[in-house]
């Protein structure tokens, strides 16, 4: 990086400083005397000890230290040797700068002395400390220890009293190891000031895992050197290592701080919280038409890269990507119906992110269009205030994976004039619906819900159409192409063919993907690395995480990348590596690659590694997300059914043993108890759900709502008296307890609807049971039938809008299976008791 940009970043105080020793020459400790380097450090502790070899081995050297003279002492001595008395000039303009985080290896407290001067007190952290408490830019991370925070006691466990490569492991099996690769990850610029490599050999581990990552943005502030002088010429070894990880300047402190003080005489500091940080404004001027390249559609298709210059070009004429018919919905909606938010829900690979893109071209015709990026909570308001200065008329914010973002929906829910259009995966929105409508300030029939999943069949016909333009469906076996097999006299074929862009794709496309997916198999196997950075991301999306390239690493226990997998063009097909961030670019792709090659397993295993490894997150959040996510049965199943392949017994047994690998993680989780259930019920091992249904009703808190383990617990009851061979004494009363269950009025204010589903087993618990009740008792049961029929039927027309379109068919489903037995059952001829 340019010196005088990395500056720059400095001043805008979007850039991370990283102290070494060299730093603090110079300065002066409370003896009046320069600062020890560690070798200067070994021969003072030797000199004490009347010990004279020149042994430079810190470690060994305050072993001895301590069992001669003891700990107390070896403290004082660091404390005088590394407490501040005063510092340079330079010192101190460098330190006063607006850095966005400082890092040390040394154990003074020159920073924090500086800092204190300045009325600007910086927090002196040490490996040991949480990150979570200390997200903010009033600290300095001592990765060596700090004297402010050392233990006289326990002096060796506090410091890094050793010259042996020792921190590198430290800092990478802590939290901050994430908290600096994030940091840098976020930073303009990442200045190392004094830092020398032949000593402070750990940096070199320390940064190995983020050089090709970053290395555009890493600068090197070295020591004073004439880099004329024919010595440093003839030095090949010189500024080998550092020229790896970044830029170096060979012009030491003073000409560093003669360089800022130069470069603030005429730069104005950008005022970072002007422009938006959470969103991103569409301001995108449209291209004149284009023809898109066959190239560009075929990356489109196959790898989900949308070009969105020839996007801007095309819209409406299908030229490029599919102009659904629900985009004139949702305008529809938006503009004529006055609706103050559309909901947008699909499946992923189904489009979504083409829609989204194309709707806010068009949404520009009718005011600003904002999508919102990330979510700072200390900077949403004032992104907030700016985009209400800059309205002038109805505006629109796009929130995709609005599960994700429920703070700020709450915030931004309140404004005027604007509208909300929120994205999701389909069953993570069924999940969360009502939750969403309990939180955001919107009359229901302000809000529509729209199903992106089935596509239309004239969009089906040029979605089709663009496969063939590319060459997708073409033989060289055949001298016809796809429209020689999908012709207008064979509407059947194209109308069965699938009803998503997802179906489309694995139906017609499987040989386009072959080729492809067999040789990533390969390099799969032949980079187990790989494997489980894909398999994660396949999840990080599923269940839309929002977990960073580190964050995955953590996750799957990988330190580093290795480098061949950014040069590797087939890897680089399916992800994407940058800027800390990881893109899966064609999530179909990886789809089929795992159904083709039964990868459901590995799955299994790849999410054990995710739960075990995530308590090494700084984010607490995201963990709490994880293990949630990662725990729900229905996720599981969503994830695994990906692949259109049919449930079978073996793949439910796999899931169990996932289930029992884990559950050391959640003993007194009575959400996990109740997913251990519902998987053991889906196998009908009945008497293990019925003793972990038992268990999560055991860890809940008396005034907890029992909902959903109630519902299961009905279920339970129903499937045990249907499947088992063994048969119900009483199987009445065990209809009734469910019964009772189902129909409870008494949780009005949550989601009621998985209970109806459960009623889907009445008419076979009644074909098994029926001979054994009275006449009083078969007239009951038919009674409570016909109820439940009345009450779902009147939830469904009274909570419509309040239900999700994927809910009202589970719904309507219990309903017709309700009706059916009614209707079956009407003339049937009681019993006699």
């Amino acid at each position: 990086m340019d010196l005088k940009k990395a500056i720059k970043h400095a001043l805008d105080g979007s850039a991370i400083l990283f102290l070494g020793a060299g730093f603090s020459k110079g300065a002066l400790n409370s003896q009046k005397e320069n600062f020890l380097l560690a070798s200067d450090l070994c021969d003072l502790l030797n000199t004490s000890m009347n010990i004279h070899v020149k042994h430079h081995d810190l470690g060994d050297v305050s072993e001895r230290f301590v069992e001669e003279k003891g700990s107390e002492e070896l403290a004082n001595i660091i404390k005088k040797q590394y407490s501040c008395y005063s510092y340079t000039e330079e010192q101190k303009n460098i330190i006063s700068l607006p850095w966005r985080r400082i890092y040390t290896t040394n154990y003074d407290d020159i920073v924090e002395k500086i800092s204190e001067d300045l009325n600007n007190q910086r927090f002196p952290i040490v490996l040991s400390d949480d990150p979570i408490k200390y997200e903010k830019s009033n600290i300095v991370i001592h990765l060596n220890g700090s004297i402010k925070k050392f233990d006289k006691k326990d002096i060796k466990t506090s410091l890094n009293l050793t010259t042996h490569s020792y921190l590198a492991s430290e800092f990478r099996n802590s939290k901050w190891h994430e908290f600096f690769s994030n940091d840098i990850s976020g930073a303009g610029t990442v200045i190392f000031i004094g830092c020398s490599f032949d000593y402070d050999i750990d940096l070199q581990r320390i940064l190995y895992g983020q050089m090709n990552l970053f290395k555009d943005k890493i600068i090197f502030i070295d020591k004073y050197e004439d880099l004329t002088s024919s010595s440093i010429n003839n030095d090949p070894y010189k500024n080998s290592k550092k020229e790896k990880f970044g830029t170096i300047y060979n012009i030491g402190v003073t000409r560093f701080f003669k360089n800022i003080t130069s470069i603030k005489e005429s730069y104005t500091p950008t005022k970072l919280l002007k422009s938006l940080s959470c969103f991103k404004h569409i301001n995108a001027i449209p291209t004149y038409p284009q023809d898109a390249p066959v190239n560009d559609l075929w990356k489109l298709l196959m790898y989900g890269n949308l070009n969105v210059d020839i996007l801007s070009g095309n819209i409406g004429n299908n030229n490029y990507i599919i102009f659904r018919s629900e985009i004139e919905r949702v305008i529809h909606e938006l503009v004529n119906n006055d609706k103050k938010v559309v909901i947008l829900s699909s499946e992923m690979g189904n489009g979504k992110t083409c829609f989204i893109n194309s709707l806010s071209f068009i949404l520009k015709n009718y005011g600003n269009v904002y999508y919102l990026n990330d979510f700072e909570s200390s900077r949403i308001i004032d992104d907030i205030d700016i985009i209400e200065s800059n309205s002038n008329s109805t505006d629109y914010i796009i929130i995709d994976n609005y599960t994700n973002y429920f703070e700020v929906i709450k915030i931004l829910s309140k404004l005027k004039d604007f509208k909300f259009i929120l994205t999701e995966r389909t069953f993570v929105h069924d999940t969360n619906y009502t939750r969403l409508l309990n939180c955001i300030d919107v009359d229901i029939n302000d809000i529509s819900d729209i199903d992106l999943n089935p596509i239309a069949l004239d969009d089906k016909e040029h979605m089709i159409k663009s496969l063939n333009t590319c060459g997708i469906f073409y033989s060289v076996n055949t001298k016809n192409n796809i429209n020689s097999k999908y012709t207008s006299n064979n509407k059947k074929k194209k109308r069965n063919s699938g009803n998503t862009i997802k179906d489309i794709l694995l139906d017609y496309g499987s040989k386009a993907f072959d080729e492809r997916i067999g040789l990533i198999n390969i390099e799969m196997n032949t980079y187990p690395d790989l494997k489980n950075i894909l398999l994660c991301s396949f999840i990080n999306n599923s269940f839309n995480l929002n977990l960073n390239l580190t964050e995955i690493l953590t996750l799957m226990n990988i330190q580093q990348i290795p480098s061949s997998f950014k040069r590797n063009n087939l890897i680089n097909e399916i992800i994407s590596f940058a800027n800390n961030e990881i893109l899966l670019k064609s999530p179909i792709l990886t789809e089929y690659l795992i159904s083709k090659y039964n990868l459901k397993e590995a799955l299994l295993d790849t999410m054990e590694c995710m739960i075990h490894n995530c308590c090494n997150l700084i984010n607490s959040d995201k963990s709490k997300v994880i293990h949630t996510s990662l725990n729900s049965a229905s996720n599981i199943w969503h994830l695994l059914r990906k692949s259109y392949v049919k449930d079978s017994d073996s793949l439910k047994k796999k899931v169990l043993l996932y289930y029992d690998n884990i559950q050391k993680y959640y003993r007194d989780n009575h959400f996990f108890w109740l997913q251990y259930s519902i998987i053991c019920t889906d196998l009908r091992y009945f008497d293990r759900s019925e003793m972990y249904i038992n268990n999560a009703y055991e860890i809940v808190h008396d005034n907890f709502e029992t909902y959903q383990l109630d519902t299961q617990l009905a279920r339970i009851i129903l499937e045990k008296g249907i499947f088992e061979d063994n048969i119900y004494t009483n199987p009445f009363e065990k209809f009734q307890e469910a019964n009772y269950i189902l129909k409870d009025n008494s949780h009005q204010s949550v989601n009621v609807e998985s209970r109806y589903v459960v009623t889907d087993n009445y008419s076979k618990y009644y074909d098994k049971y029926c001979h054994l009740f009275t006449v009083e008792q078969d007239m009951i049961f038919r009674l409570e039938c016909q109820g439940m029929y009345n009450k779902i039927n009147d939830h469904l027309r009274k909570e419509r809008n309040r239900i999700s379109h994927n809910k009202r068919k589970y719904l309507e489903n219990s309903i017709r299976a309700l009706k059916r037995f009614i209707n079956a059952n009407m003339n049937i001829k009681v019993k006699n008791s």
